[in-house]
């Protein structure tokens, strides 16, 4: 068990006759699906999702969660809060309106931190970045599976 996070493709990066399919799109995370057996081999996962990372397993997670906590001195992150507050929390989102915010911790990190920081939690930051950005241009959310 463990956590991954996905940013699922918009409608006009799929590349796919969404419509002719009878595909679905997730209203929360804006993933498209088609509710039918015959959906899967045509939508597979490798298609519909921009980006989907494993961030660790659930042991792998809270040493992520704990070394955050440790260099920020306990204050209120949302890399705790809605990314990493157990290495098993599925179906979670962090939408558009908190991904300035979110960044911008993790600057903020990064600066003031980054010496000490564990490759983990550096190449963690990192891959965060990353995928704000591929949320951002698929204009969905992050997701957590």
């Amino acid at each position: 068990m463990g956590l991954d996070i996905a940013v699922y493709r918009s409608r006009g990066s799929l590349g796919v006759d969404l419509d002719s399919l009878g595909a679905i799109k997730d209203p929360d995370t804006g993933q498209y699906y088609v509710p039918s057996n015959f959906g899967r081999d045509v939508l597979p996962r490798e298609l519909v999702a921009a980006i989907r990372w494993r961030v660790g397993n659930t042991s792998g997670v809270a040493e992520l969660r704990e070394e955050l906590e440790r260099v920020s001195g306990g204050r209120p992150l949302i890399l705790i809060e809605k990314c990493l507050y157990n290495g098993i929390h599925g179906g979670d989102t962090i939408g558009n309106e908190q991904f300035g915010k979110l960044e911008n911790e993790i600057h903020e990190l990064q600066m003031a931190h980054g010496p000490q920081l564990s490759d983990y939690l550096k190449n963690f930051l990192a891959k965060m970045l990353e995928i704000i950005q591929i949320a951002r241009k698929e204009k969905n959310p992050i997701v957590f599976v």
